[in-house]
């Protein structure tokens, strides 16, 4: 039973991994639903196990999108002035949807996080790249704050709804993605920080508040492998291509949520 979720955990990283470079998202769509799945498998853990996989989700997404930020820092895709206008309200909202987050129960945060995904889907496909259109930065500090909001407690770092945002304001999707990356790195860091601030006590060995340290350190160590290969091909892919692929995959799983 050890050595099957140990190997569950290592391929989850090497999909996360990927999809963390290749789209900019974190790699908590794949994160998040598996380890739901598995600790509502437990009776001891099922009443938090939606808790447990968002936190633990953010804290792997801390360490992938760092590496996958690196990439794509190489590569020269990261538009700063993004970052900079968006990042105090990712941090405000960040802390305040992980303190929400442990009010509600792990059904309702599960069927938040599938309809969440099934509306990004939409607004996905919506937006056309072309000219960049920059709004007031004090649109771009409000957008922030329900941005990180959301992230924290959907447990995805963000970069689900930073791509889209740019994507609908013209930006090419590489640029997108690498600017989420490290977008997503400052919402999964503060998110994490809420959800052992504002955890309740979980019967869970090797875990702190809501991070459960085994499932992160072994989804990690494989999503290295593969973040940087994403990252690469992020650059290269055909721009409309890549935009399905990402909305489809959030219609999959957020589907898969819904229906569980």
């Amino acid at each position: 039973m050890l050595m099957t979720t140990l190997l569950l955990f290592a391929l989850a990283g090497l999909a996360a991994g990927f999809l963390a470079g290749l789209l900019g998202i974190g790699g908590g769509l794949i994160v998040v639903p598996l380890l739901y799945f598995h600790f509502n498998a437990d009776p001891a853990t099922a009443p938090n196990a939606m808790h447990l996989a968002l936190g633990s989700s953010l804290a792997f997404i801390v360490f992938n999108s760092g590496f996958a930020s690196w990439m794509h820092m190489r590569l020269d895709g990261v538009r700063w002035q993004e970052v900079r206008r968006l990042a105090p309200g990712l941090a405000i909202g960040s802390l305040a949807g992980a303190a929400v987050a442990d009010w509600l129960p792990t059904e309702m945060l599960a069927r938040f996080f599938g309809v969440f995904l099934l509306a990004m889907a939409v607004l996905m496909v919506a937006g056309r790249a072309g000219e960049v259109r920059q709004p007031p930065q004090w649109v771009s500090m409000i957008i922030g704050a329900p941005i990180g909001m959301l992230a924290a407690l959907a447990g995805v770092g963000g970069g689900v709804m930073v791509v889209p945002w740019m994507l609908a304001r013209g930006h090419r999707a590489a640029h997108a993605v690498a600017t989420s990356s490290v977008c997503t790195v400052l919402v999964a860091a503060l998110g994490t920080v809420g959800y052992v601030l504002f955890a309740d006590p979980v019967p869970l060995r090797g875990a702190t508040g809501y991070i459960y340290w085994p499932a992160v350190i072994g989804i990690g160590v494989t999503a290295l492998l593969t973040a940087r290969f994403g990252a690469r091909l992020a650059h290269r892919v055909d721009q409309k291509l890549l935009r399905k692929g990402f909305a489809l995959l959030l219609v999959i799983v957020g589907l898969r949520l819904l229906l569980a």
